[in-house]
């Protein structure tokens, strides 16, 4: 007897659900890959932050090559600060593109289970009707044999 379509697309229901599994692997991979850039961004605005604090408190007695130096410096703290502001935004970029990838494999099961389903449903649809027919055929069989 040849498999029923239900059983036929059972391959495919599981290739796309793998599928799926691999797609939230990746999502939750980048979601970490997010938190510790944050995480990077937020550090570095809170250190920037407090060499400021420290460098006014201490600016009085400094000598101008030591104000220059803390100048470059906070300079190039900005210029980090922002070059990290940026990666944050290329890995949310990428977060959402991970996002849209896993919604569209969730949707692809959905519909391969929906479809899946209605096939048991139409298969037991007509296994109920053979087995009408069969009783039928037993009925009349037995009727016409009656002495």
């Amino acid at each position: 007897m040849a498999a029923l379509r239900s059983q036929r697309i059972e391959v495919v229901v599981e290739l796309a659900r793998r599928k799926l599994n691999d797609a939230a692997l990746a999502l939750r991979q980048q979601q970490d890959i997010l938190n510790g850039e944050k995480k990077r961004h937020h550090e570095l605005r809170d250190y920037y932050h407090h060499y400021i604090e420290l460098f006014g408190a201490k600016n009085v007695g400094l000598r101008g090559a030591q104000i220059g130096e803390s100048r470059k410096f906070l300079g190039q703290m900005a210029k980090a600060i922002e070059g990290q502001g940026y990666q944050v935004e290329r890995v949310e970029y990428q977060l959402a593109q991970l996002q849209a990838a896993w919604h569209s494999c969730y949707l692809k099961v959905q519909s391969l289970t929906d479809l899946q389903s209605r096939y048991r449903v139409e298969e037991a649809m007509n296994r109920d009707a053979l087995e009408q027919a069969a009783v039928e055929e037993w009925v009349t069989l037995r009727s016409n044999r009656t002495p």
